[in-house]
Order: structure tokens, then sequence, then C-alpha cells
């Protein structure tokens, strides 16, 4: 505290203006203007005196007021530091008061738990104190070069602003509680959609969030006609899902990696036990398996199959299927709400993998048949010229032989120009090789026969792998002269088991979603021009994960939106294409809508995975296609962040 003597001060000014007037006889204006100068210093240092009187008895009446003192090298940066003194000492006072409970309020949002205002001051200084008075008691000497400030503020004005703070409280407690009621009905509501569409890996996602969120609440679900806790009920399903989770193989292979070393590659086949005991192959699921010295990440199960690949020739493995997923694939809005609690374990994610392709045949008798290639092949297909399927089929088998030895060239005639290049850039994306025996069914489409399909997986750097489809397109000449990957079953079953469509409509929708999703993969630009309306209505979006910069600044994760023209969005994609090792799309929960006043004039709304190696997303796109002409054309390309149920997502019925 700095501490100053008037007393001594102000004769000691009366001297030296004594000395400096007989020294230098100075004029009569000049020995005016020295005497206001250092009266205005007499006045200070009065003031000064006053002030601390004033102090002196506000710290008395300690009933009455708050207050705090805080020296400085500047009288602003004391004020700041009496301020942030002054906004702790209110806040300790406030949190001796923080056990008191805020009564339940029953009105609208109702709050049904009890909640404590521990966040109404969680820090006094986010608070404005505009009603604060400040006093300087010190300044600067020859000895101390100082400002002492002194704050206060009325006890009555802090019980007012501790007041409102309660009241904002109480209103923020009931729009957490609905926001978390429609949080956890809304993880509920889509997992159970994922389980009907055998999309295990999303439904163990969803459920386990809802338990996160869930847990420390007495929130409830209806189920079965029952309230029940609801952390209770995602467990449950969560336990039951990873119950009924399958997996065999389904066939084994050995690839010599060198002259001293063997990579013993299994086939995995990855299956559901339904409500009726029926087994579905798994649409996708996300895995980590034992390879014989440490547990690795393998290939996102597609359509129930994926591959496990070991340094040593083993008779089992043991496999966990993942369903707690780290932040990066945890949505921004529950990162925080989640990063503190405690994981459950659920036992029944490890299964114990044999070897022995016997189950195959075991489970083959009551698996459910897929039915979209035969929903297919229903249609007219060239089963009636079997000279020609005969002919088709052989010429797979020689891709299917030069994709298994590398011997690309080989297979060039087989391709016309277009689908050679296509091919080559299918094949270099990840280093491609063939999983088990392809299964071929043939559908003719237009001018086009439609040969589905060969699995592939396809490997990157830093041991990323996905496993795909792959649809091989020939022409009247029996060429090859395009390839794609295939959508899900589910999603194939979404477009092919609509009876409202035309055949030909059906498997031009296919087929373009096909192309579009592989487009992203092979960087194919040219096609990505070419289906774009000149008008079209872009809207992209990523999202901004949740960061901290190297001087503690935290920065909170957010999604963010660009409207771009078309010219715009192809130069955004050439970008990414030439920066990116890979791009991987996958679509699931697929949604398609025919324009009622126009035929092959569809709404097209799907979840959208996007994973590539430095980004990866999930969220909503929505396309307006118009498929009349020989070429479909994008009008609308909309993409939205993924919290949203599907139902109120943009869709056909936005569009005028």
């Amino acid at each position: 505290m700095l501490s100053i003597n008037l007393s001594k001060i102000v004769p000691m000014n009366h001297v030296i203006l004594h000395k400096l007037l007989s020294r230098t006889k100075k004029t009569a204006k000049s020995a005016a203007t020295l005497v206001l100068i250092l009266s205005s210093f007499i006045l200070q240092a009065q003031n000064i005196d006053a002030n601390r009187k004033t102090m002196n008895k506000i710290i008395m009446d300690a009933e009455h007021y708050h207050h705090a003192t805080a020296v400085a090298d500047s009288f602003d940066l004391a004020i700041n530091d009496a301020v942030a003194m002054l906004a702790s000492q209110i806040m300790t006072n406030v949190r001796s008061e923080a056990s008191s409970v805020i009564k339940e309020h029953n009105l609208n949002g109702e709050i049904t738990s009890s909640s404590y205002f521990s966040n109404v001051v969680k820090t006094f200084t986010d608070v404005r104190l505009t009603d604060y008075h400040v006093l300087m008691v010190g300044k600067p000497t020859k000895k101390t070069k100082t400002y002492t400030a002194f704050v206060y503020i009325s006890s009555d004005r802090v019980a007012e602003i501790i007041e409102e703070l309660k009241q904002a409280e109480i209103e923020a407690a009931i729009e957490r509680e609905k926001q978390l009621k429609n949080d956890i009905s809304f993880y509920y509501d889509e997992g159970l959609r994922a389980i009907n569409d055998v999309r295990i890996g999303d439904a163990l996602k969803y459920f386990y969030w809802g338990y996160l969120i869930a847990s420390d609440t007495k929130m409830e679900l209806e189920r079965n006609g029952k309230k029940q806790p609801a952390d209770a009920v995602f467990s449950l399903l969560l336990d039951q899902t990873l119950s009924n989770i399958t997996i065999i193989c389904e066939g084994q292979k050995d690839e010599k990696i060198n002259e001293y070393q063997t990579l013993y590659v299994k086939q995995l086949g990855f299956y559901y036990k339904t409500d009726d005991n029926s087994y579905k192959r798994i649409t996708c699921l996300d895995f980590k398996y034992h390879n014989g010295n440490t547990y690795v990440e393998g290939p996102r199960v597609r359509d129930g199959v994926s591959v496990a690949e070991l340094n040593y020739d083993l008779d089992h493995t043991n496999l966990h299927c993942i369903y707690n997923y780290d932040s990066s694939e945890t949505p921004l809005q529950l990162q925080e709400m989640v990063k503190d609690k405690k994981n459950k374990t659920f036992t029944v994610a490890d299964k114990y993998i044999k070897f022995d392709t016997t189950q195959k045949e075991e489970i083959a008798s009551i698996v459910e048949p897929p039915t979209v290639n035969s929903c297919i092949t229903e249609t007219p297909s060239p089963n009636s010229d079997t000279t020609r399927v005969d002919r088709l089929r052989s010429i797979m088998f020689d891709i299917e032989e030069a994709i298994r030895n590398k011997r690309y060239e080989s297979v060039a005639d087989h391709f016309t120009t277009d689908g050679y290049d296509c091919f080559n850039k299918l094949i270099r994306y990840g280093n491609a090789s063939i999983i088990g025996e392809p299964h071929y069914e043939f559908v003719s489409f237009g001018h086009l026969v439609i040969c589905r399909s060969i699995t592939m997986q396809f490997r990157f750097r830093n041991n990323k792998k996905f496993v795909e489809n792959v649809v091989f397109r020939f022409d009247e000449a029996d060429k090859i002269e395009s390839l794609a990957f295939a959508l899900t079953d589910v999603a194939q079953h979404d477009i092919m088991d609509n009876e409202d469509w035309k055949m030909d409509s059906k498997l031009t929708l296919l087929s373009f979603m096909e192309d579009y999703q592989t487009a992203y993969a092979l960087g194919r630009i040219d096609y990505l021009e070419r289906i774009f309306s000149e008008n079209a209505l872009i809207i992209s979006g990523y999202k901004v994960l949740k960061k901290v910069s190297s001087d503690g600044i935290k920065l909170r994760g957010y999604t963010h939106y660009d409207t771009l023209s078309k010219s715009q969005y192809m130069a955004k994609l050439r970008r990414h294409f030439k920066t990116k090792e890979y791009i991987n799309l996958n679509f699931t929960e697929t949604d398609f809508t025919q324009a009622w006043s126009t035929e092959d004039f569809f709404g097209i709304r799907v979840r959208q995975e996007y994973f590539s190696n430095n980004y990866g997303d999930v969220g909503y796109l929505f396309l307006l296609v118009d498929l009349r002409e020989e070429d479909p054309v994008i009008h609308i390309r909309a993409w939205q962040d993924d919290k949203l149920p599907i139902d109120q997502l943009f869709s056909l019925k936005d569009v005028y």
C-alpha cells in the first residue's frame, strides 16, 4: 500500500516556489502559471486524502459494501486488478450458497431433476459491473512508481445481480433439460432406425452417445409401453446389439510379402441376428483385431464383408467391435458434455473368432439372402442369350485374375478408352485387392449390361483401409465403358423396392448415385462438371473441431457453411483432388422423393460419411436431380450438419 505524508509535501512546495521566484526573477505571469501547476498538485494530494477517508468509511461499513484494493504501474491496470479481486471475493460468497437447490419448476420446459446453481456465477467478471465505483488512493512518488485503486459496490446491487443470474440460470437449465430430452430421443430413434437398416456401426454410435448423455440424469425413455431410465435403456440396447453380432471366417489365402514373410488374410463375414432369429449381413461396423502382435483397425465392414490380415498362421484371433469412438468421431455438441464421464465397458464387444470355414456352411442356411440383386435381375436381362452371358463372365474372370496378379495391361482390350482410364484410376486408388470369390450377376439396362460385382479392399498410408463392391458396365460391343463403387445393400433396397417407379427410373437413379460417390473417390472432375447445372445452388459445409491454440485460447467447435457457384465449387474440388491422398464417400439412410409433377425429377437425401486422409465428417446431403436427359443434371446440392432428425432436413418439399 502506497503511503503519502501530505503535511511534509505541502510546505516543501512553498519553499521551492520561493527559491525559484527569487532565483529566476520570472514575470508575474510565469509565477502565476507555476502557482496553478503546484496548486493542482496540492489539490490532487488533498483528493487522495479525501478518497482515503471515504475508503476507510466503506471498509468499516462491511455490511453494505463489497470492496477490493490493488496496486499497479498504471491506474487502469490497478482498476482492472481490483475489479478482478472484487469479483473473486463476491464469487466466493456466492459459492457458499451454491449448495442451495433451485426448486423444481414445472412450467413448460419443466426441470425434472434437482439443479444446483454452481453455474450461476462461474466468473463474476463475465458480468459487466457497471455499478461499481473507483477511488484513487495512491499515486507515484520518488520512491514508488505505482498507483493504488480502491473499488467498491453496494451489497444491494450485488444481490440484484446475483438474483438476475439465478433467474437466467433457471431459464438456461430449463432449455438444457429440453435439449437433453431431444438429444436422448433423437439418439434412441436414430439407433433403432440404424438397427432396422442393419447399420450396426451407426446404431452402436447412437446408443453409446445416448448412454453417455443420459448417465447421471433422471431422464426416462418409453420402451415396450413402460417408462424406464434412459441410461438403462441405452445400456441394454448396447448389450443386446453387441450380443447379436456374429462373425465367422468365410475364406483364407496367403499373400507372400517377401521371401521371409507371409501375410495370412482371413475373409470375415459379419452377421446380425434379428428378432425373428434370422441373420442379415451387417451394412457397416468398425472393429479392431489382434494380428498376432498387437491390435490393429480392420477395414470398415461393408455389406457383411471385411478382412483380417495376420502376421502368423493362427487358428483364431480376438476381435473388438468398436462402440466408443474417440473425440474426432463424437458430435461437437457432445464433446464437452461427455469428456469427463466414465466410460462403461461392454464385454460383449469382444469376440473370439475361429478361422474354421465350416461355420460358413452352418450359418448359410439361416442367413436372410440378399434380395437387391435378385430384385434387379427380374428386369429384362441377358440371361436369354446364354452365349453372351458366358462371354461376359469369362471377361470378368480375366479381369479378376489380372487384379490378383497385378497384370492390369493384360485386360486392356476388354475396356473402352474411357473405361480403361477409369479402371486404372480405381486400381491406383489404394492398392486395390480382391476379397473372396466374386459371385457375378448381370442385368440389362438400356444399351448396357451391368455386372455386379467384385468385392475389393483399398489400402492407404497409415494403414487406412476401405472395402467396396465394384460394379462393371458393358456396352453393346461387350467392352467395359465404366466402373463404379456400388451403393450399400440397404441403399439399393431403398431404390429398388419402390413399387411406384419405373424400372428404368430405378436403375438410372441407382447408377447415378454410384457414379456420384465414385467420382469423388477417383477425382473425376470431368464427370462432376458435366452433371452440375451451370446455375446450380451449392451449399457446402464442414465442421471446425474444437482445438486449443498454443497460447491456451480455446476455440469452440462449429459448422461452417458456404454458398458457392458451380465454378467456385469445382475449383474447391480440384484443390481437394490434388492435395488429398484419398476421398471416400459412404451413403446411408437414403431417402428418395419423386416430384409429383415431373417424372424422373428426384429429391435425394442421404446420410453421407466423408473420409479423407486429413479430414472426416458425417452429415446429410440433399441433391435435386433431373434424370430426364441422357446425363443427369444436379440443380441443388446442399450439405447439412447431422444433428437434425431426417424428416426435418432440407428436401424436395422445400423446392418450388
